[in-house]
């Protein structure tokens, strides 16, 4: 039996401990509440109040109701009692429970409890006789009646030290949830809330953990509303009071009042926050210094003077606190200064965050959707009055009614005039009725059927119309491209407006976007007017606002999300009806998808073949390998007896791979044979496929036919090269393979002088490019593992970095030396920019996050290039399902955007995690924001609004480490963006096969589905690198087993003691062999100062039982020895028990796969627990974990005290870098492309 701990409770209250010392509840004497005589009708007249636009008002307006009811039910029959049913899966509390994800090292010392999170919760009465009665908490501080026990049971979860640590996760279904453990509590001592804190939750305190109360069960749903919301509006109040931010009641109202608030799960009304006065003041009461703050807030003064008599409060009371409360605050665990002394992990608190700066362009855009009272950095904003809008909306209606009446009563004639004649039958322009139309103008007809999205419900009548619908809810827009006379009709290219596509109520009412390949056919007697559309038009500003006056700046491609520049040129010097871009653009789409036989080859999906060309050849049944490789011997039409699909064979001779033969360990080969993941061998093998297998042409030279093979190499990974020859794909031995000459590798001569042009075009840009290198700058650098890649790539150079984290800071100056770092929080650095551009900054420079040096100069709009950006968002992962909404960490895109909006950057990279996609805004009550819950997806739908507005173009993806050649699963979302007229860079096309197939789609609410990157087996130029290719050549060691019969060392292996007392643990020396493949090449590119091949270090016990899981792939605790396993490993009422003793912890690797994600949180019982190396008798090194990252082994990580913790996130929260390389070349791409049309441009104007 483990020693009895103090608790906060013995210790905050040593009295009445030792009253309690008999019994392991805390025993409460509540007082049954006074009765309230029923409120008036007029006390809830607002409740009754019905809005045709707010069904979620309706639904408040229920609860009020039912609330009063409730709570102020005087005589009648008895209320029946609800009681609370135990779940056959919830454990007991006690001091032996162990949450799946949890770290007891977060913990101050034995002394300190850990924190954990309540959801899907009940509070009941478990004794006898009480049968399980559900209980309001505010009974836990009434002192007078019956006696009651408090206990809670629901759903925990780990509250995570550092919250980035809840965002990285293998969990790639985010429809699915994960299996929580159901818990039942131990006695409840009490509850506790920060009143000063705005996002604070709701905790309960018993002997053993605090418990944050999330999301109540159905049944106890109104128990705990009626007891938990003046609380809650209390602690809004006081806070925002507090924080000075807020002053005048608007502003107040304007953030709080209708809003959702993700703490309550509900909406704030004006009557919860009447019925709540009564608490605040009682609160302030007890505080006269509190008060004073509080009152001097005009806000406060308002709510106290006009809303204090106007309801019934709340029949509570507020909590009670000893005189020493902050020793009985469940702060200990949040304040990692007194915790660990760790600031790495300290600036990252909600408490220690800075207010969200913005420009106030983004404050404009973000109205309505944010909670926070964002810091305007610059000059305050021009904001429409509520009448100014209510005014445009009731303009917008009265068009709909126009064009619905239009519609029935369209009488209209039509005439094409004489002088407006093209050519045969076509005409330049039409009128209808009054009204003329020429090519180009944009026409308004109704709206119909679309893919996923049915034809709208034409309203009959005005008053149908919901106050805040769009003219794009019931009208199409489509530019006229030619008009016929002889059919009456015109041919159009449709545009999409903004609320139909995949932004839907985070957009631009009067935005339009052409859609590059949708057109059609529309009967001229159908038009029911025309649309104003300028190409860089912002409504409102400088004249009066007009609902048919539009802009449009981009084309929507719905097939893979994309908003590109507006591009119509294609037709420009064609005539009627050859001149449609649309219908030029489907041709060409389609064409590309049938192969077509053409003289001296074929092509296909926009590659040409000939004789002796190269082509990668889908390998489909073979899921995890790579594409074939194949020279082109012929191509001919499909013959009746030919069994191959498609309508062209084409022979090729295959060639194998040398990386292949070294995979097996039967093929004998020389110590030294080297695994090029380039490197290819002749065959003799002849095979048909069909055109449609063809994948792609690629390059294939012998190995002496370059200089700089390297360099040639890198250029593009379908370049391949070739030295030895085999009669077969499988030759047992190297003896197998036959040197070739040169003269034997048969080349087509049309494709290689194309190819040589290209090259020399690269070279020409290469030797310009160190003056056209772009200038990067990363506000949220982290140790540089985005940027860095990027920069080796040759396209650009980070000149600029922000990382609040002291340690990765460091590790960011260290390995970047050129970089200026500014070790201080992004919010910090961009008010110090702006002022100081616009001289009024005011005094020395702001330190840095320590407080010791002043920061460097910020850059300044035409210093930066290129912004990139892995942006701090707060998880929103399956395995976090409780965040905070209102996390400043996630209002950082904010300042991401301003920084966006100050610089003017060309490029923009972004990296997230793919929990983003689930990051749901808040949404206020009045105006087409309000929906119960927020709005889905609404973080990526501002964010592209937004980049959209600055004027960009934008597209984004989901890309898997693997398939880019990381030995790891890892998913992460990306977002590529570029300037007007800079050419948009596209997504790298996956080079590795796929060990973990994801699909990779991503699907908006409004039924939109993109699949930017298309995956599939078979298909990559290279094979999957897996976690033996990318460490085998690093020192092999084992842990000493610490056990009384601990396992022997074993032979030819290190053995090594892993000390508890020491940081790390780890072999001294370089590496066990010279790198036998590319991956570890690239690795090894320079040599390493520091290798940092060693792990973080564990209790014996942890160390005994890492060391005894068997040595075999995916062998884990089920396979440890009785001796060796914890009590919830084994015992039926464990919570690994009632899950099913699901896999995982002290989980083995297999090392013909890849890892795992790596996480932050590297530990044997993590939410991702596969951290025991395939091999040894331990868990990954620094480095080994570094390398499942791609990291190159001349990164060295610092941590400032030693932390391997520290270590483990700064690796956890990197992105892979290979991927990083590949959108570096894409970037380089795109910069070419760019060049090419300028240096274009400038002969065309020499020629002139």
């Amino acid at each position: 039996m483990s020693r009895r701990r103090h608790t906060a409770f013995t210790l905050s209250f040593p009295e009445e401990n030792v009253a309690s010392a008999s019994s392991p509840s805390l025993l409460v004497q509540p007082q049954d509440p006074t009765p309230v005589p029923i409120p008036s009708s007029a006390s809830y007249r607002a409740a009754k109040r019905r809005r045709t636009d707010a069904p979620a008002a309706e639904h408040v307006d229920k609860r009020l109701r039912r609330d009063a009811v409730l709570e102020n039910r005087v005589g009648g029959p008895p209320v029946r009692k609800l009681s609370y049913q135990p779940h056959p899966d919830e454990i007991q509390e006690n001091e032996d429970t162990i949450v799946q994800g949890e770290d007891a090292d977060d913990y101050l010392d034995e002394e300190a409890k850990p924190v954990r999170i309540l959801s899907d919760f009940a509070i009941f009465d478990p004794r006898h006789g009480r049968g399980f009665e559900l209980v309001s908490l505010e009974l836990l501080h009434v002192t007078a009646g019956t006696d009651h026990h408090f206990e809670a049971a629901g759903n925990v979860s780990p509250v995570y030290l550092n919250e980035e640590d809840a965002g990285q996760e293998d969990i790639v279904d985010n429809s699915k949830k994960a299996d929580l453990q159901r818990l039942r509590t131990s006695a409840i001592f009490r509850y506790f809330i920060d009143y000063q804190a705005v996002d604070d939750p709701l905790y309960v305190e018993t002997q053993y953990g605090w418990y944050i109360l999330k999301s109540p069960t159905v049944l106890y749903r109104n128990i705990h509303r009626r007891f938990y919301t003046p609380h809650r509006i209390a602690q809004i109040v006081i806070s925002v009071a507090l924080e000075g931010l807020v002053t005048t009641y608007a502003e107040f109202a304007e953030l709080y009042l209708g809003r959702w608030d993700d703490l309550l799960n509900d909406h704030v009304q004006t009557e919860d926050l009447a019925r709540s006065v009564a608490l605040v003041k009682s609160i302030l009461d007890d505080d006269p210094a509190l008060r004073t703050k509080v009152t001097s807030r005009p806000f406060v003064q308002h709510i106290f003077d006009t809303l204090d008599k106007k309801h019934t409060p709340y029949p509570v009371q507020h909590m009670i606190l000893p005189a020493d409360s902050r020793a009985s605050r469940p702060r200990p665990f949040f304040q990692p200064n007194k915790v660990t002394g760790n600031l790495d992990l300290a600036v990252l608190r909600p408490e220690n965050q800075n207010p969200t700066h913005v420009t106030p362009l983004i404050d404009t855009l973000a109205l309505g959707l944010f909670r926070e009272h964002l810091k305007v950095v610059g000059a305050a904003p021009k904001r429409l009055t509520g009448h100014e809008l209510r005014q445009r909306q009731l303009k917008v209606r009265g068009r709909i009614g126009d064009l619905l009446m239009r519609r029935i009563d369209n009488r209209s004639t039509i005439d094409f005039p004489q002088e407006e004649r093209l050519d045969g039958q076509y005409w330049k322009a039409v009128k209808i009725g009054q009204e003329v139309y020429k090519l180009g103008d944009c026409v308004i007809v109704l709206a119909g059927e679309h893919k996923h999205r049915p034809a709208p419900n034409i309203p009959q009548d005005l008053n149908e119309v919901p106050e805040h619908a769009s003219v794009g809810e019931y009208f199409w827009f489509a530019r006229i491209v030619y008009i016929d006379q002889r059919e009456k009709t015109a041919h159009v290219q449709y545009y999409e407006h903004s609320s139909k596509t995949y932004l839907e109520e985070i957009s631009n009412p009067q935005e339009l976007f052409l859609c590059p390949q949708y057109c059609g056919t529309i009967a001229l007697r159908d038009v029911l007017g025309k649309a104003v559309v300028c190409n860089d038009y912002r409504p409102g500003e400088g004249e009066d606002f007009d609902p048919l006056h539009f802009f449009c700046r981009f084309m929507y491609d719905d097939l893979d999300g994309s908003f590109k520049d507006v591009d119509t040129s294609d037709g420009d010097a064609l005539d009627p009806p050859d001149n449609c871009p649309a219908c030029l653009l489907s041709t060409q789409r389609q064409s590309d998808l049938v192969p077509t036989i053409i003289r001296g080859g074929m092509t296909y999906l926009g590659s040409t073949y000939h004789h002796d060309d190269y082509a990668l050849i889908s390998n489909a049944k073979q899921k995890k390998v790579p594409a074939l490789v194949g020279m082109v011997i012929r191509i001919r039409p499909k013959r009746q007896d030919d069994k191959i699909e498609g309508t062209i064979v084409v022979t090729v001779k295959l060639l194998g791979r040398i990386a292949d033969l070294l995979s097996e360990p039967s093929f004998a080969a020389p110590a030294d044979a080297f695994a090029h993941e380039r490197e290819l061998f002749m065959t003799g093998l002849e095979m048909d496929v069909s055109g449609n297998d063809l994948i792609k042409r690629c390059s294939v030279l012998h190995h002496s036919s370059r200089t700089h093979m390297d360099a040639w190499l890198a250029r593009s990974p379908y370049h391949f090269f070739v030295r030895y020859s085999s009669q077969t794909l499988e030759p047992k031995t190297w003896n197998g393979l036959t040197e070739l000459s040169r003269k034997k590798i048969p080349v087509c001569q049309v494709c290689f002088q194309e190819d040589e042009v290209r090259t020399q075009q690269l070279k020409a840009f290469t030797r310009q490019q160190p003056r056209a290198c772009l200038r990067g700058f990363d506000p949220f650098a982290g140790v540089g593992a985005f940027g860095l890649p990027m920069e080796a790539t040759g396209c650009i150079k980070i000149t600029h970095a922000i990382e609040i984290s002291p340690s990765a800071a460091a590790t960011m100056q260290k390995n970047s030396p050129h970089t200026t770092v500014y070790n201080q929080c992004s919010n910090i650095v961009l008010r110090y920019a702006v002022k100081s551009r616009a001289k009024q900054w005011e005094g020395p420079p702001p330190l840095d996050i320590q407080g010791k040096a002043p920061l460097p100069d910020p850059p300044k709009p035409g210093e930066i290039d290129c912004i990139i950006a892995g942006f701090p968002c707060q998880p929103h992962s399956t395995l976090n399902m409780f965040q905070k909404a209102n996390d400043r960490k996630s209002h950082l895109l904010l300042n991401l955007l301003s920084w966006i909006d100050y610089l003017q950057p060309k490029y923009c990279v972004f990296e997230n995690v793919r929990g983003f996609l689930n990051y749901n805004l808040n949404a206020s009550q009045a105006g087409r924001y309000r929906m119960v819950g927020g709005i889905k997806m609404g973080g990526l739908k501002f964010f592209i609004n937004a980049l959209l507005t600055l004027g960009y173009q934008v597209h984004f993806s989901l890309l898997q480490a693997g398939q880019y050649g990381t030995p790891q699963r890892r998913v992460r979302f990306f977002l590529l963006a570029s300037r007007k007229s800079y050419p948009l860079p596209s997504f790298p096309l996956p080079t590795h096969a796929v060990l973990n197939p994801d699909a990779l789609s991503i699907r908006f609410p409004n039924g939109v589905e993109i699949k930017p990157i298309i995956t599939g087996g078979g298909t990559a130029p290279f094979r999957a690198v897996c976690i033996r290719d990318a460490i085998d050549d690093l020192v092999a060691f084992d842990w000493k087993d610490p056990g009384k019969n601990g396992m022997k060392a074993r032979k030819g292996v290190l053995s090594i003691e892993c000390d508890p007392k020491k940081p790390y643990c780890g072999p001294l020396g370089d590496y066990a062999r010279s790198p036998r493949n590319s991956y570890q090449k690239a690795c090894r590119t320079k040599p390493a100062t520091e290798l940092q091949h060693y792990t973080r270090t564990f209790k014996h016990a942890v160390v005994s039982r890492i060391t005894n899981v068997p040595l075999k792939s995916r062998a884990d605790y089920r396979f440890l020895p009785d001796e060796h396993s914890e009590w919830q490993f084994r015992n039926p009422a464990s919570a690994t028990a009632r899950l099913g003793f699901r896999p995982g912890m002290y989980g083995r690797l297999d090392e013909k796969d890849w890892f795992h994600t790596t996480v932050t949180n590297v530990d044997p019982t993590a939410k991702q627990s596969y951290v025991l190396h395939p091999k040894y008798r331990r868990i990954f090194t620094i480095r080994e974990l570094a390398r499942s990252q791609g990291f190159p082994d001349w990164f060295t990580f610092v941590a400032h005290g030693d932390r391997m913790k520290t270590l483990h996130r700064q690796i956890g929260n990197a992105v892979p870098w290979q991927v990083g390389e590949a959108l570096g070349r894409e970037l380089e791409r795109a910069m070419f492309e760019k060049w090419k049309q300028d240096r274009d441009g400038a002969i065309q104007i020499d020629d002139d």
